[in-house]
């Protein structure tokens, strides 16, 4: 059998497990985007109906703030194996199976083991600067590494962040960046 597009595959699981996603999605909702990266965590971990998986995963990762770094790669490519859906990765910027991608960091995140990345350098550069923490950072990065298409778990855009899910990234560049000007430090704060 062939894969099948996200849409269709949206499509498929909200007719299919309609009751499950309302009780999935109410519990979700009840609570702060900080506290819903633990729950979706837990949800999907003790959740039995594995077709259903990568729905709720890529349903809800993108309106978490927290516990990214507890969610398993190898897994997430279980999820979408078992979704078999197409995640239409001929439709990025792809070049002799590689593509070059991007990863704002800072003294609060992973570094090179984070999942998400970026095709867009701006993008990265705002990750950096405390876009992801919600106030400037002290000592903004810049990764530049490439993924393999089958490495590639996930693909993200509702945020206009062109947000690629990785399973793992080759090491290339790392560099220093500026504080963005205008933005202060907590501690430079005079109140």
């Amino acid at each position: 059998m062939g894969k099948i597009t996200m849409k269709e595959y949206q499509q498929k699981m909200e007719k299919k497990h309609k009751g499950a996603l309302e009780l999935i999605n109410s519990k979700l909702l009840q609570v702060d985007s900080f506290s819903r990266g633990k729950m979706l965590y837990d949800l999907l971990n003790t959740i039995n109906i594995n077709d259903l998986k990568y729905y709720i995963f890529c349903n809800w990762w993108d309106s978490i703030d927290s516990y990214h770094s507890y969610f398993d790669e190898f897994k997430i490519k279980e999820w979408l194996e078992c979704a078999n859906v197409d995640l239409e990765i001929d439709k990025l910027p792809i070049s002799d199976g590689y593509m070059k991608i991007y990863r704002g960091t800072h003294e609060y995140n992973q570094s090179w083991d984070g999942l998400s990345w970026t095709t867009d350098i701006k993008v990265a550069k705002k990750f950096a600067n405390g876009c992801g923490v919600r106030f400037q950072t002290k000592h903004p990065k810049l990764l530049t590494g490439i993924v393999q298409r089958e490495d590639i778990i996930g693909i993200f855009n509702e945020r206009n962040e062109k947000e690629i899910l990785c399973l793992i990234v080759e090491e290339g560049s790392e560099e220093e960046l500026e504080k963005e000007h205008g933005q202060v430090n907590k501690e430079e704060i005079p109140f």
